[in-house]
């Protein structure tokens, strides 16, 4: 691919647009590991489980892990947006893509929830997938804690015929300008929580609730992120993409996690790793447009990635449960609960590809595609 005299790429044609994109299918694995290990070394094991030096540097991988998905989620939606494309076909995928798999796992959550003697609560919500609207976190973190992002996705898959329709409206030199200030929006927006209540507080950090709802959780809010996806997109697909290699944007993300560690709380969910993420995402996507293999595109990584969306809803619960199943008297130590980690983890991993194999993948080829013939939608889980 060739680079004009500004340093960005030509356009991209339709035909290479909806080509298959295997380093960000394989990403998604980096991600949801991400998120599995911050719930393993923060909430699923008592703090003295894992050595403080562990536990810091894996303070904030959860919070990076979904911010990543939020992003490819715009951005993937944006590039493989098909031709003539009505929003009740879009609306009818998505929904047959995200929702058995987060009925099924509510109701395996809610088992597992008889099976402990604890209570359920706050069903209606989370199975409407409205959870994250609810500033209180019994509400927004219930059933299947994890999910709540998907209340997030819901809202993002209902604007998105609008969103995509407004951007795509924006003239290709103008997109820079537009992904400047959502990024700057992301960078400001831990400042609107100095109009909200500094009481109550979360049960596990000294953060007050609405702030921690209003950065993290509120679907608003996250709707940046999801629109830095849309923008990027637009961006490498009409040639205006500043052509940063994968190396660099690799460096630049953990340059952005290691400083997310040292900011207060609210600039370390998103904030820190939002520029990170804006040129990691499109540099792989470049790498693979070109042709050029990468270590997370191999088979491998791809088949982890097309189960992780799977992976993400079961992983918690089952962690935690099989910690109530050794016993809550039992004290934990750094070998014993990594052991047990690892067995989780493969469990997870198991039970997720079942999941993908025997639910997400036959309910979307029977009832997620329309009828009609249209272009092959980009090979890569949204």
């Amino acid at each position: 691919m060739s680079q004009t005299e500004t340093g960005t790429a030509d356009p991209i044609s339709p035909a290479k647009a909806v080509s298959r994109l295997p380093s960000l299918t394989g990403m998604r694995w980096i991600a949801v590991s991400m998120v599995f290990v911050y719930h393993a070394t923060w909430g699923v094991y008592p703090p003295t489980a894992f050595p403080e030096p562990l536990t810091f540097v894996t303070a904030n991988g959860g919070w990076v892990g979904v911010s990543f998905f939020f992003v490819l989620s715009g951005f993937v939606l944006a590039w493989s947006a098909r031709a003539g494309d009505t929003a009740p076909g879009f609306w009818r995928r998505r929904f047959f893509k995200v929702y058995p798999n987060h009925f099924v796992t509510a109701l395996i959550a809610m088992l597992l929830m008889v099976w402990a003697g604890t209570g359920i609560k706050h069903v209606v919500p989370n199975l409407l997938l409205v959870q994250s609207w609810s500033w209180d976190t019994d509400v927004s973190l219930s059933v299947n804690g994890p999910s709540w992002s998907l209340s997030c996705e819901a809202f993002f898959y209902l604007m998105f015929p609008l969103w995509h329709r407004l951007i795509r409206r924006i003239r290709p030199e103008h997109l820079w300008y537009w992904a400047s200030a959502v990024i700057a929006a992301v960078l400001l927006a831990p400042f609107v929580t100095l109009l909200l209540p500094d009481h109550p507080q979360l049960g596990w950090e000294p953060t007050p609730v609405y702030d921690f709802w209003f950065v993290y959780i509120f679907p608003v809010t996250r709707t940046l992120e999801f629109l830095l996806g849309i923008l990027l997109a637009r961006i490498v697909l009409t040639g205006k993409w500043i052509n940063v290699r994968p190396g660099a944007a690799v460096a630049a993300f953990v340059a952005g996690y290691a400083l997310s560690l040292y900011v207060p709380d609210l600039w370390g969910y998103t904030a820190s790793t939002i520029i990170p993420l804006a040129l990691l995402i499109p540099a792989f996507a470049m790498r693979d447009v070109r042709g050029e293999p990468s270590l997370v595109g191999g088979r491998t990584m791809v088949w982890l990635g097309d189960v992780s969306f799977a992976f993400y809803l079961l992983h918690r619960m089952l962690h935690a449960h099989l910690v109530y199943l050794v016993g809550p008297g039992h004290v934990w130590h750094f070998w014993d609960a990594t052991g047990l980690a690892v067995i989780a983890f493969a469990l997870s991993t198991l039970l997720a590809w079942a999941l993908h194999r025997l639910v997400e993948t036959p309910v979307q080829r029977r009832f997620g595609k329309s009828r009609k013939p249209s272009p092959k939608a980009v090979e890569v889980a949204a």
